[in-house]
């Protein structure tokens, strides 16, 4: 909390350009942004994105940091934070779950660039642990009501008949139904984390094929069901 009334305090300072000198162009262009702040559910991290230009390879670097509150000190995660996904909180705060833009990395054993991966970072042990979900990418991502699974989206190509016949019993009870040209949909996933003897595993199930693309997507642990924001083209 503190930190984020420094970063406010910051802010208003350089708004003001009365006592301050004009900004030069590369100072401009030097600038860190900051894409996201997040508290940790027991109130003791703060979870900071900070995205810099790196003239070296000519794009920008996306690092994330760990900001503990009580001890006022800053740890690095990563410097090749995906700009996807925003990295989500999991409800203990034991546990982030980010992506990496393996761009921006050397491809190596840890981070093969064949496959995609959804990262969890335990904020006790500073251990990763990498999840393998083949070559889709993940379009949304949130966690259960607990730190034992996670939910999330990938694009689905779907035969022109199955995008009907689902689009079909979406719209059971309405005369006339939608029908897409574009035959894309999504896949929600979920993945249970197994933890025996200090270890993790994971496994991955299919939930659901849907006929339209899903932008967000949020689990309500009171009705222990998923929320869905979705993108449509109407035609």
């Amino acid at each position: 909390m503190k930190l984020c009334l420094v970063l406010i305090l910051k802010l208003i300072l350089c708004s003001s350009t009365g006592t301050k000198p004009k900004l030069t162009l590369n100072e401009y262009f030097d600038f860190t942004n900051y894409p996201s702040l997040s508290l940790s559910p027991n109130g003791q991290h703060l979870l900071i994105q900070s995205k810099f230009p790196s003239w070296n390879s000519n794009s920008y670097e996306n690092s994330l940091w760990l900001y503990n509150i009580e001890t006022k000190k800053k740890q690095l995660i990563t410097r090749a934070l995906s700009e996807s996904l925003k990295p989500q909180w999991s409800p203990s705060g034991n546990w982030i779950a980010f992506l990496l833009d393996h761009n921006s990395i050397p491809s190596s054993d840890k981070y093969s660039k064949v496959n995609e991966y959804i990262y969890l970072y335990s904020v006790i042990s500073n251990e990763w642990l990498p999840i393998d979900i083949g070559k889709e990418t993940p379009l949304a991502l949130t966690w259960s009501n607990d730190d034992f699974s996670l939910y999330f989206v990938t694009f689905a190509s779907m035969s022109p008949k199955e995008d009907a016949n689902l689009q079909k019993v979406e719209w059971k009870d309405v005369i006339q139904y939608r029908l897409s040209k574009s035959n894309e949909g999504s896949s929600i996933h979920r993945i249970d984390i197994e933890t025996n003897n200090q270890t993790s595993s994971t496994k991955r199930y299919l939930i659901k094929n849907v006929p339209f693309l899903i932008t967000e997507l949020l689990f309500v642990p009171f009705e222990e069901k998923l929320v869905l924001m979705s993108f449509s083209t109407v035609f």
